[in-house]
Formats: C-alpha cells, sequence, structure tokens
C-alpha cells in the first residue's frame, strides 16, 4: 500500500459521499514538504513515511506544521511519533489547533501525556481530544490549517516522525478505502470497456469507491448483527446509478465534446441525498 499520508485527498473523496462513516485514522501532514514549516528545519529520509522533519537547538520553542485545510469533527486522540534529542517528558508539550496559517487564532489546546522519552530513542505523545463528556472538543475543529507544537523543554534536536489523527469507533479503515478506491476504478473501467479513465470520469471512481466501501460495510453488519440491511444496499444502488448514467452519457457523447465539462450533472440525476 502507498503512504497512506500521502493519499489522504483521495480518501477525502471517498468519504465526501459517506458521510457517517468515520475512519480508523487520517494523516493531516504528508511529510512531503517544509514549505510553511516553522522554525526552519531539514526534511530527512524516514522510516515510517518517505521523510521526517528535523530541528535542532529548541528552547521552549513553538513548532508550526501546516494541515490539509478541513474540519477534523470526528477524531478522538493525537498521536504525535518523535525521536527527541534529549530526553523528553511528554507532560511538557502542548498541542494547538488553527483555523490559520500562522498558527495566530487557536481554537483547541491539548496536554501531551506518556512514557519519558530518553534521548536518542523514538516514542509517541498522546494528546486527548474528546473525552466522555457530552460536548466533544473535537466540534471545535472547523477548517484546521495548521498545527503548533508548543516545548516546555530545552532539546538539542527533535525529529518529528509521524502525526496521526485516530478515532476510537472508526466505521472503516484506510485499507478499506484502499481496496474500495481500486474496485471503484475497475466499475468505471468496465463500464467504458477501456483501460484508461477519461478526465472527464475520474471524480465518478470515487463515487462508485464509495459504493463498493458501503457494501463492504453492509454486507459485514448482515453477517455479523443480521439485522435489515436493505436500506444500506440500496444507497451503494444509488451511488452506482450516477456513476452508470455518467458513463452512459459519455459513451454516447460524441468524442468531440467529451472534455472535463461534457457531463451535465443536472441532467444524469446527481444527487447524494
Amino acid at each position: 500500500m502507498a503512504d497512506p499520508a500521502t493519499r489522504m485527498e483521495d480518501y477525502y473523496k471517498i468519504l465526501h459521499h459517506l458521510r457517517e462513516f468515520k475512519v480508523d485514522r487520517q494523516y493531516p501532514y504528508s511529510f512531503e514538504s517544509s514549505d510553511n514549516v516553522k522554525p526552519s528545519c531539514q526534511l530527512v529520509a524516514g522510516s515510517v513515511h518517505a521523510n521526517l522533519l528535523r530541528f535542532t537547538g529548541l528552547a521552549d520553542d513553538v513548532i508550526v506544521i501546516p494541515t490539509l485545510q478541513r474540519d477534523y469533527f470526528s477524531i478522538d486522540t493525537v498521536e504525535i511519533k518523535l525521536t527527541p534529542g534529549s530526553e523528553l517528558d511528554p507532560s511538557k508539550i502542548s498541542l494547538g489547533f488553527h483555523d490559520t496559517m500562522g498558527a495566530e487564532v487557536t481554537l483547541l489546546t491539548l496536554q501531551g501525556s506518556g512514557d519519558i522519552i530518553s534521548a536518542g530513542q523514538s516514542g509517541a505523545v498522546t494528546f486527548k481530544v474528546n473525552d466522555q463528556g457530552m460536548d466533544p472538543k473535537s466540534q471545535l475543529l472547523s477548517g484546521i490549517k495548521s498545527l503548533s507544537i508548543h516545548l516546555d523543554a530545552t532539546l538539542d534536536s527533535l525529529d518529528i516522525i509521524d502525526i496521526i489523527f485516530r478515532n476510537n469507533s472508526p466505521v472503516c479503515t484506510l485499507e478499506s478505502l484502499d481496496l474500495g478506491l481500486i474496485d471503484g476504478e475497475n466499475y468505471v473501467r468496465d463500464g467504458l470497456q477501456t483501460d484508461t479513465l477519461p478526465e472527464s470520469l475520474l471524480k465518478y471512481k470515487y463515487i462508485a469507491a464509495a459504493a463498493m466501501t458501503w457494501l463492504t460495510r453492509w454486507e459485514h453488519e448482515g453477517q455479523v448483527m443480521g439485522d435489515g440491511t436493505q436500506k444500506s444496499k440500496n444507497y451503494a444502488d444509488r451511488l452506482l446509478g450516477i456513476v452508470d448514467r455518467a458513463i452512459d452519457t459519455y459513451k454516447n457523447t460524441p468524442a468531440d465534446d467529451n472534455t472535463d465539462d461534457g457531463i451535465n450533472e443536472d441532467l444524469i440525476g446527481f444527487s447524494l441525498i
């Protein structure tokens, strides 16, 4: 499987059609670039992702990391994996969520927890977003654009290896979305009887992927719960109906008219309600 941190945009395009589906984890930062990361750092080959972020000479610093801009309402915990150059107590770290790139406005601040991390050893700092309260703190995480890591410590160096947003009661995993995307793309290919998807139909592979992911979940619930699942199956049928109409419209449109805007979604009945 390709690095999921670099594929979150694909996953979100599927989840857009599965609004009630909570995924097991999200990667808000891809580790592909150090642009807009403050203070300046090195992008170094990593073991978890292609790269990690390496900072040196930190003393009560604030590290700002840009994220994929979106709402993160469904996360319960944040896990940051790192390797400090000096012993680090996770309680000396706090995490801020911001709806600006420069972290000027703070929507939520969380305190870190975890075991002491020895110098040169990799460990994890955990931040609890939601507890058993009636008002989940994650409801505040709208339009997040950056994270800030506040260090109440002096460190010779610090490698940030991974940043993971986790959900404690997911409906699906990123791996199941990967499988759904393969099946969804194959569904569109088979409908077109071609090996290459035209640009104007690329969006429909995500709708088909959502339908396949939904069906996988529906089958699992039907086996385990033994409850009525016809309504769930109907939703997948409706999604695939949208894809089928788009394929038919494309096949019945003269080649010169099949541009990126060649499919009028109003005419094929595009609706996810």
